[in-house]
């Protein structure tokens, strides 16, 4: 038996909980509008991977550009939040370039991640 496939809402909650950053305790409305808004703007696999970069530079504790933790609605509502960290985006182009500079640890973990 097939499992039921998760509703946008929840398959992005549940990735960013899986980021480990902030571990709300329920999905809210707010977060619901959210995630809904950014979903109009890019793809589910897009806002994962933006999440996915977040996470990797918020836990590189040698770079010092990215130690705020965002809760969820924050990061998608923010302004440019979440587009700031998608594979083409400015914090995530400049994290990549200081972390090849620096020899960052934090690239084995992210090579890891892919």
């Amino acid at each position: 038996i097939p499992f039921p496939l998760l509703m946008p809402e929840q398959e992005i909650y549940e990735h960013w909980l899986s980021c480990d950053i902030i571990a709300h305790k329920e999905l809210t409305t707010s977060m619901k509008s959210a995630i809904k808004r950014a979903l109009k703007d890019n793809s589910i696999d897009e806002i994962k991977e933006s999440m996915a970069n977040y996470s990797v530079m918020f836990k590189d504790k040698s770079y010092e550009l990215c130690d705020y933790a965002w809760g969820l609605d924050t990061f998608l509502s923010r302004k440019n939040g979440y587009k700031l960290f998608l594979d083409d985006g400015e914090k995530w182009l400049n994290y990549l370039r200081d972390r090849d500079k620096r020899g960052s640890p934090a690239k084995t973990a992210l090579d890891r991640m892919m």
